[in-house]
């Protein structure tokens, strides 16, 4: 089969007739790929994928994920779906500096370039981008990201085929990009992937204003076509829930009216459900909600690499709230600025809201000595609250 397609004559056929001439790979260079549409290329690119990634890892490049509490140790060298591709580099066991971990991530690149040589593929740079993840500290010992994008030190380079370099785009943290599908940012900015939503919503919407069709259509599309396409990845959407509620008020204003509702219908009532006698658009903070929980149910205590970091963000929600051993039971309007956000915290949120109650059943935790107690609670108890509360959370997990 391989012999096929890289010895494969390609002619074009056209309404005029078929070319006498023809293309075809040359003897130095053969073809590569198992072509589109072959049964074999999904079997084919997983053992070529693994055969990388196994290959990448040997060599020490991969992102170390370890739990602040149990001390397990995930690794996970990188995310591939086709031809898209997400490096990872982190690690937990040890406490790099900014340039250490930039030369480790240009080791790593330049590694995977090296491999996907080899197999016959190669980067490309138009499409290619890096984050530089680094803190920085103020004076009252809060922490921020630190701006390394514009620094020219962090320039990363990528193996060409033909043996030259070429750059990359640093991208900040805050900057949103389209991966797998997903609209994300490492500082957990949630405003690309709302953005995204209400682009694709508009887009449907203009086209559903340009026709004529009938109420019944209007509603039949709106729950087989435009919700399967703007409610694409919210699982992994950490916004607000005002932030959700709000995105689609506009798109859901100028639809209604083609659905027969007057567009004049309170916004609560736009996004109420049919079963409650509401007007039925969905609601994207309590899909989103729905989707969360569902991915939790699905993954948490799993052996995947999506239930490992489940398990390990868990336990330091634990560490970082330090109240109990189930943070998403605790009075979020209360305690979330106690945490940084992240999937977890968004979840959290969104329980509070709509009353959900979940328990994590494999955190068991024997207090060393009697009469030990969580240390946060009892700072509460003697009186301690706001800003006074948080320093002294910021310091226990200094010292812990």
């Amino acid at each position: 089969m391989l012999s096929a397609i890289q010895d494969m004559k390609y002619f074009l056929r056209t309404a005029f007739g078929d070319s006498t001439d023809f293309k075809s790979s040359k003897i130095e260079v053969k073809f590569q790929g198992l072509c589109q549409g072959n049964g074999a290329a999904p079997a084919g690119w997983a053992a070529i994928s693994v055969t990388i990634v196994n290959a990448h890892k040997r060599k020490g490049h991969s992102a170390v994920f370890m739990c602040p509490i149990t001390r397990k140790i995930t690794k996970l060298a990188a995310i591939l779906y086709v031809d898209d591709c997400d490096l990872l580099h982190i690690d937990m066991t040890g406490d790099d500096s900014v340039y250490l971990t930039f030369e480790k991530m240009q080791d790593s690149v330049m590694n995977w370039g090296r491999l996907l040589v080899a197999s016959g593929g190669s980067y490309k740079p138009p499409k290619c981008f890096y984050h530089l993840i680094a803190f920085q500290w103020s004076r009252d010992g809060q922490w921020s990201y630190a701006d390394n994008h514009d620094k020219p030190e962090f320039e990363m380079l990528v193996p060409m085929p033909d043996g030259t370099m070429a750059t990359i785009e640093h991208l900040a943290v805050a900057t949103a990009k389209e991966t797998l599908g997903i609209w994300s940012a490492p500082s957990g900015s949630a405003e690309g992937a709302l953005t995204a939503m209400t682009t694709k919503a508009q887009e449907w919407v203009d086209r559903a204003k340009e026709g004529t069709m009938k109420r019944s259509d209007v509603w039949f599309l709106m729950d087989c076509q435009f919700w399967p396409r703007v409610g694409y990845g919210l699982c992994c959407n950490i916004a607000t829930q005002a932030q959700l509620e709000k995105c689609l008020s506009k798109q859901y204003y100028d639809v209604i009216a083609k659905g027969g509702v007057i567009s004049s219908a309170p916004a609560v009532i736009r996004q109420l459900g049919k079963g409650f006698y509401g007007v039925g658009c969905p609601n994207p903070a309590i899909e989103c909600c729905l989707a969360q929980v569902s991915k939790l149910l699905m993954h948490y205590g799993c052996s995947s690499s999506n239930g490992a970091k489940m398990h390990i963000s868990l336990r330091s929600l634990i560490i970082e709230l330090g109240f109990s051993l189930q943070p998403l039971q605790e009075d979020f309007d209360k305690y979330h600025e106690h945490v940084a956000w992240c999937w977890l915290v968004s979840l959290w949120e969104k329980c509070h809201r709509y009353g959900i109650k979940i328990v994590f059943n494999d955190t068991p935790l024997e207090l060393p000595r009697e009469r030990d107690k969580w240390l946060m609670p009892e700072f509460e108890r003697l009186g301690y609250s706001g800003k006074d509360l948080i320093r002294l959370n910021r310091v226990r997990r200094h010292q812990q």
